[in-house]
């Protein structure tokens, strides 16, 4: 087993127990699959029904449809339905040959005047004569049924074929034409057959705010059809699962219409008993190291020389960690951005960064270079920043060895004096350094910390060893902080905002 397979079903073991049990829950015909944008709700759909032989499944994205009239969102959605059952699914060949015989005596007594006249042609000399004085005759017959129709006849004529129109409207509430028809028939057999037909719409929220809705109506106006009285969906699915983040439609749906407006009693038609949220936070955490681990750093250094291993890729990694803890947890991040880079290189480039006057490159410290990697993962360095200033907390504890991450942040923040004595350094770690810094938020962070560097295959690294520290003149031991951890968010946001890239 491969360990992107690996990852995969360890990735999904608790979702997928708990969406077995919410698609088996009884008249369950239609479901709200709802999670954050990139959180791995297509990949996890893909992988519950990848090699199931007890469900038929139909997977659309109506992205494509976005700038499409109604009545041609419905035509390009029968055809991905066709172009998905042709591609899994052997057309249903019905035995043509006994329905023929069934239908042929019904066939000739409805058309008996037909076959008489047709009978007539065989007469030698006066069959011709006689065939046509009789389909003269026959005209004159339907002339007069015609003249004597009663006025309750012509309007059920007229209601017939105002009911065909609707029948025949292309993405119309009650349309019913011949390949809607071909679609459910087809559907039905593969039913007979043993499998669920399930329908999934999927990506509803990375469209087009103006489209979202229009989407919407036009698939849940066919969940309304009272003549599909044996369906409860349209096609004659069994089930139905719209795939996107409910809470982001709640957005766009009250900047739309309103704040005022009944988002819920808009949405129910869109389940049948309770939104499922896909949530794989916990199992997230179970393969984040396997993920980090996964990455080379590297690094370009002065001169165009090129690495492939940075040194000090170990703290790196674990300092990645620590700060992506929190991202994760509070939706900051998601799966996506993470598997991006999965078993790939990331080449830090000598791009300088100036905190507070000072010159530093993010290749030569942990804490940058574990920044610059988030800033990929992420988009950039803003982004970054921003996603960092929303979290309401960054706990370090014992196992995220704190003497060298609030150390490295004590030594940057201190750059007027650090950068100084880094650049004095001849081999071993610096004497002490006495520090003082009050954060944004009024904490006071004071004590004393060392520079330690570390010099390998042409690269030198920097980094901060704190050796005392005391918040709001409270003495803190750094080897006993404990399971709850040390919340430095404040102090970490200091460096993060005097960055300048």
């Amino acid at each position: 087993m491969n360990n992107s397979k690996k990852i995969f079903e360890e990735l999904f073991i608790n979702p997928n127990e708990s969406f077995s049990q919410h698609l088996s829950i009884n008249e369950n015909y239609r479901i709200l699959f709802s999670g954050r944008f990139g959180i791995g709700k297509t990949t996890f759909l893909k992988y519950y029904f990848r090699d199931s032989k007890d469900y038929n499944v139909i997977h659309l994205f109506p992205i494509n449809y976005s700038l499409l009239a109604n009545e041609d969102v419905f035509s390009y959605v029968k055809y991905d339905i066709l172009v998905s059952l042709f591609a899994s699914n052997d057309y249903p060949l019905k035995p043509e040959y006994y329905s023929f015989l069934k239908s042929w005596s019904g066939f000739m007594l409805d058309n008996i005047e037909q076959v008489i006249t047709t009978t007539m042609l065989l007469i030698p000399k006066m069959g011709k004569q006689l065939n046509m004085f009789a389909k003269d005759l026959k005209q004159l017959s339907l002339d007069f049924q015609e003249y004597k129709r009663t006025k309750n006849e012509v309007e059920k004529d007229e209601i017939n074929a105002f009911l065909s129109q609707f029948h025949n409207n292309e993405g119309g509430i009650y349309e019913s034409n011949i390949i809607t028809l071909i679609i459910q028939e087809w559907l039905n057999d593969i039913g007979k057959q043993g499998k669920t037909n399930i329908l999934i719409i999927d990506d509803l929220d990375r469209i087009d705010p103006s489209h979202i809705f229009r989407l919407l109506n036009v698939f849940s106006a066919h969940f309304d059809n009272r003549d599909q009285v044996e369906s409860k969906n349209k096609f004659g699915f069994s089930k139905v699962i719209f795939v996107c983040d409910v809470d982001n439609i709640k957005s766009i749906y009250e900047n739309q219409f309103g704040v005022r407006t009944d988002f819920n009693g808009y949405l129910d038609k869109f389940y049948s008993k309770e939104i499922y949220r896909f949530d794989n936070k916990e199992n997230i955490f179970t393969i984040l190291n396997t993920i980090i681990k996964s990455i080379r750093i590297g690094g370009h250094l002065s001169g165009g020389q090129y690495i492939e291993d940075h040194p000090n890729s170990n703290f790196i990694r674990k300092t990645i960690l620590t700060i992506l803890n929190p991202l994760i947890w509070n939706g900051c991040i998601n799966l996506r951005s993470l598997f991006k880079f999965f078993s790939q290189s990331i080449t830090i480039l000598r791009e300088p960064a100036t905190i507070k006057g000072e010159q530093w490159f993010p290749i030569e410290n942990g804490f940058l270079s574990a920044i610059y990697i988030l800033s990929k993962f992420v988009g950039d360095f803003d982004i970054l920043k921003q996603k960092l200033q929303n979290l309401p907390k960054l706990p370090v504890r014992n196992n995220d060895h704190p003497e060298r991450f609030i150390g490295n942040l004590v030594m940057l923040i201190d750059s007027s004096n650090s950068s100084i004595v880094k650049k004095n350094l001849m081999g071993g770690p610096s004497q002490g350094i006495d520090y003082k810094t009050t954060t944004g938020k009024g904490n006071v962070y004071e004590g004393n910390y060392m520079i330690f560097p570390l010099r390998q295959h042409g690269i030198s690294v920097f980094t901060g060893i704190l050796r005392i520290l005391t918040l709001n003149g409270a003495p803190i031991s750094i080897g006993e902080i404990g399971r709850e951890g040390i919340d430095i968010h404040d102090l970490m946001m200091e460096v993060i905002n005097e960055i300048v890239i």
